[in-house]
């Protein structure tokens, strides 16, 4: 699958990179960080595109080792490198619900393997968020973790509630995405988890989001009158999570991005978790009806993976990263 669109832009190379806005500062969306080599062979980092690339010198030096997390940016590495990698990469957890008993979201999808770089290739990331926490006073279901500049192609919204109080908890919302493109085309994905599902004044049980892809996402669990939301797989999004009583229906995963928590209707009831973004993202959580006891959201199903050949891929509730170790 090619990256065009994935952050809003097309291409990943140098060149290219530049049609990402350079405005700002470093943590800004939007903002792009390159990490080139100067005519020392020695590796520096700017954010200024319009300077142009210097010469790397008679011979390409090795890349040093790097470690990128959250910080809304871009990263671009190359080109004018060489080595032999190994990659460790995270998405994002999903949001713990609101209410009165919250639910945790899914762990991510962590993905570890190596790659020999070579000195015309350009390694493009971006280092996906976890998804914010539901609340119980809020009525609006917190927004997706980020998986690209803008916000684009993030994790699915937890499910807003009618009411702000801790019968009616919002969901939790999905985990976003780490991407690794090279040469413009995407390489690896690791898939985020789904937010749990809110709750209202009783226990619904463990209506936790499902994690993110080893490869394909786990489905979420269903609420006490919810379907289940599932997870991506490597070729489609996962269908949300419909509501069987008054409460709204979960939305659909698409390439990239998970769907959103359905919202609960009433009082002591609760909403639906998002879905984990990913290489497909997972479904939302339907939202719960209102009256009953317990009443809880279901969870967002987790965003799928995309591992290349030879790659490991577990599951982690550690902090979204990308580190790269050069041997």
């Amino acid at each position: 699958m090619s990256d065009k669109g994935l952050y809003g832009g097309g291409g990943g190379s140098a060149a290219s990179s530049a049609s990402f806005s350079s405005k700002g500062g470093h943590g800004q969306r939007g903002a792009v960080r390159i990490i080139y080599p100067t005519p020392s062979g020695q590796s520096d980092t700017t954010t200024i595109l319009d300077r142009g690339l210097p010469s790397t010198g008679p011979t390409e030096p090795s890349l040093t080792s790097q470690s990128f997390s959250y910080s809304g940016l871009v990263e671009t590495i190359g080109p004018g490198f060489i080595g032999d990698l190994t990659i460790t990469m995270r998405g994002g957890t999903g949001g713990t619900s609101g209410g009165s008993y919250p639910k945790a979201g899914g762990a991510a999808a962590q993905l570890v393997g190596t790659y020999t770089l070579q000195s015309t290739d350009v390694l493009t990331i971006f280092v996906g968020q976890n998804g914010p926490n539901g609340s119980s006073a809020a009525t609006t279901g917190p927004t997706g973790g980020v998986s690209g500049p803008n916000g684009a192609n993030s994790g699915g919204a937890g499910g807003n509630t009618t009411t702000a109080n801790s019968d009616n908890g919002t969901g939790g919302a999905g985990g976003g995405t780490t991407t690794l493109t090279i040469n413009g085309t995407i390489y690896a994905v690791a898939g985020g988890g789904g937010g749990g599902g809110g709750s209202d004044q009783g226990d619904g049980g463990s209506i936790i989001g499902g994690a993110g892809g080893t490869p394909n996402g786990a489905n979420g669990v269903p609420g006490t009158y919810s379907n289940t939301a599932f997870g991506g797989s490597q070729n489609a999004g996962g269908a949300g999570g419909n509501s069987n009583s008054t409460g709204n229906n979960g939305g659909a995963g698409s390439a990239y991005a998970g769907g959103n928590g359905g919202g609960n209707n009433g009082v002591n009831a609760g909403s639906g978790g998002g879905g984990g973004a990913g290489y497909y993202g997972g479904g939302g959580g339907g939202g719960a009806r209102n009256g009953r006891s317990p009443s809880q959201g279901g969870s967002g199903g987790g965003g799928s993976s995309l591992v290349p050949s030879g790659w490991t891929d577990t599951t982690s509730s550690s902090a979204p990263i990308l580190d790269i170790v050069v041997s």
